[in-house]
């Protein structure tokens, strides 16, 4: 048993350090290391912040997203920061899209392999009221965090790589065209806002819980806090109305404008 269990730590370190060097959240992770210390403006949220805000055109600035990442997982990434005196910075710019509070993050693409170096995993299953779940996670994450990662293990053993994208200062340039056909366009937009909405909670009261909590370690700590919604289509608003985000999200707004 004890040699099964050295056997698997060391298939850990290698999967985390080997297998996953080559990943973008790995080289976004080595960016930032390689970041001034004091910074002006940190950008946070998923891959629509990743993609569509670019820290070149902003001097003092630096892209810290991942796509999928959630407010609980940044809530956590920036208690981190903060406890470890990683970073400075004076403002953070935070992603509040209609998608946002909607269970599909932290249920998909978990990621332990990165995760366990910032998130509390049983506080996560307290607050969420899935403590055996996410005691798994956290025993996945420090003994077995190759478990259900088939395809970062294959591509590693055939030699090739998770998709070359060009990442500066964390910004990921996005890949697509602006060929689409009308029919494809629409396909897609009507799709990107099912993946996100349908059948899933559009307003969860974990990831609400850590947003609040997020707003108010940067009150705490001083840095000023700004909410950016990206643009989207006219066809993804549609179907945000639809599900019930649009109004509930912009509720939410207003809530937290009035109260911080």
């Amino acid at each position: 048993m004890a040699a099964l269990l050295l056997a698997s730590l060391a298939a850990t370190w290698f999967f985390d350090n080997k297998i996953m060097s080559g990943s973008i959240m790995s080289r976004v992770e080595r960016q930032f290391a390689e970041a001034p210390r004091e910074l002006d403006i940190l950008f946070m949220g998923d891959s629509h912040i990743q993609e569509g805000l670019n820290p070149l055109k902003i001097e003092g600035a630096f892209n810290y997203s991942n796509a999928t990442e959630s407010y609980i997982q940044i809530y956590y990434k920036l208690k981190y920061l903060f406890e470890h005196d990683v970073k400075r910075f004076k403002v953070l710019v935070l992603q509040l899209d209609y998608h946002n509070f909607s269970t599909m993050y932290f249920n998909e693409r978990d990621n332990v392999w990165y995760w366990k170096r910032y998130v509390d995993f049983f506080e996560i299953g307290r607050v969420k009221r899935q403590q055996l779940l996410y005691a798994w996670k956290w025993f996945r994450a420090h003994f077995a965090s190759y478990f259900n990662e088939r395809e970062a293990v294959l591509r590693f053993l055939k030699g090739s790589s998770e998709r070359i994208w060009q990442i500066e200062k964390g910004h990921m340039y996005a890949w697509g065209g602006v060929d689409d056909t009308e029919e494809l366009f629409r396909h897609n937009a009507i799709a990107r806002a099912r993946a996100h909405l349908r059948g899933y909670d559009i307003m969860d009261p974990a990831i609400l819980h850590y947003f609040r909590r997020t707003l108010d370690l940067c009150r705490q700590k001083g840095i000023k806090v700004v909410l950016i919604r990206l643009p989207i289509t006219r066809l993804y608003y549609d179907q945000a109305a639809a599900y019930g985000a649009v109004d509930k999200v912009e509720r939410l707004t207003q809530e937290i404008l009035g109260h911080y």
